[in-house]
């Protein structure tokens, strides 16, 4: 979204949604935390370094979004795929908690929440590896899973006080020290 000379700052203050490949480069400064930015369209994005300082939505269907990069993100991750979505590649990392809504997301990527809220108000499953690394709230009912993935908890305090985990066949449940209020095993869909 910019050349490769760009010293200037991008500000979020507003929604921003880009259909392509998307790269920040390393002398540019990310800054605003009112705004969110849109990733969706099959594409190749690259942070350059750059921590995300508004929110981001992961809003691909039926498209593969290849990080060339670990993610970092202040706000909020909202995974909203329109049709099951893909993501490969490095992490991200979820300083502002993680939202999965409409269908399932699957891929390489490894989602590391540090902070804020998982919840989940639609949609099937996460079936990415998730790594739970700070103060993180579980939020209503998740599902997470699929054979080869784990979930696992790292650090921090995981607070689950009326939430369900939804854990699919074949998948891995790391969390020793972590209390789940509620655990299910379903079979993948």
């Amino acid at each position: 979204i910019m050349t490769a000379t760009y010293t200037g700052t991008l500000t979020f203050d507003s929604t921003l949604t880009l259909t392509s490949t998307c790269t920040f480069i390393a002398g540019c400064t990310i800054a605003g935390t009112a705004g969110t930015l849109i990733l969706t369209g099959a594409a190749t994005v690259t942070s350059g370094g750059k921590t995300i300082t508004c929110a981001l939505t992961l809003a691909t269907g039926l498209a593969t979004l290849t990080l060339a990069d670990n993610w970092t993100v202040n706000g909020l991750v909202s995974i909203s795929p329109t049709n099951s979505m893909t993501v490969t590649g490095n992490q991200i990392t979820c300083a502002g908690g993680l939202r999965h809504t409409l269908n399932a997301v699957a891929g390489t990527t490894k989602f590391v929440i540090t902070g804020g809220t998982w919840d989940q108000t639609g949609g099937t499953s996460v079936n990415s590896s998730i790594d739970l690394a700070g103060n993180v709230t579980v939020s209503g009912t998740v599902t997470f899973g699929t054979t080869g993935r784990t979930l696992t908890y790292v650090s921090g305090t995981i607070t689950t006080t009326g939430s369900t985990l939804n854990s699919q066949n074949g998948s891995t449940i790391n969390t020793v020290g972590v209390t789940w209020n509620n655990l299910g095993f379903t079979s993948a869909s």
